[in-house]
């Protein structure tokens, strides 16, 4: 007897690193001001963040004095959003249009102490999510992506991955994902800047 089959593994999920080739000129400076920012608004907010860890508010684009960093950090983000766009679709145009109809939702920092974390979570009404590791001392936190697809994760796919941050990669992944960020193990503190993309 003979049996023709095809398999097809349908719907890959992209996730995009990329690094900043201009970090080192404006870190240390980002960092001041996350530092000083975060002193003069200590409460924060609560969302996925957990034991201490600490959340700005979602628009801190809209802060004046942010300004010279998020002109730096949108024309690199620009750019890893074109790399990630590009192929998605296999009418090119389809790709392009995809890009040219991304804006930013929202934007915030997340700073960690050690023993802080978040919970898993997924970024509801968005399209794209994306990490841009500011501080990231060693061993304080890796960030998990779960396999959003509950067959392939029950019965033959990976459940998670797991990337180890490193300062000044931006991450970029599907807002539906489930994901996570494991306990801060050292005495300095992870800072990260998350964002929003959509329609």
């Amino acid at each position: 007897m003979t049996c023709y089959t095809q398999v097809d593994d349908f719907f890959p999920l992209r996730f995009l690193t990329a690094q900043d080739s201009e970090w080192d000129t404006y870190q240390p400076q980002l960092l001041e001001w996350i530092q000083n920012y975060k002193k003069e608004n200590e409460e924060g907010r609560q969302i996925s963040n957990r034991n201490g860890a600490w959340q700005s508010e979602d628009k801190i684009y809209d802060i004046e004095s942010f300004d010279p960093f998020m002109q730096k950090i949108w024309s690199f983000t620009q750019s890893a959003l074109l790399d990630y766009t590009n192929g998605l679709h296999p009418d090119e145009k389809a790709s392009e249009v995809f890009y040219k109809g991304l804006r930013l939702h929202n934007m915030w920092i997340n700073v960690n102490p050690k023993g802080s974390y978040n919970t898993q979570h997924i970024h509801g009404g968005c399209l794209l999510s994306g990490i841009l590791w500011v501080q990231v001392p060693e061993n304080s936190g890796d960030l998990t992506v779960a396999n959003p697809q509950e067959f392939q994760m029950c019965y033959y796919s990976e459940c998670h991955k797991t990337f180890t941050p490193q300062e000044g990669v931006l991450a970029i992944f599907p807002s539906h994902v489930p994901h996570g960020v494991e306990v801060n193990n050292n005495d300095k503190e992870r800072i990260s800047i998350a964002m929003n993309f959509g329609f």
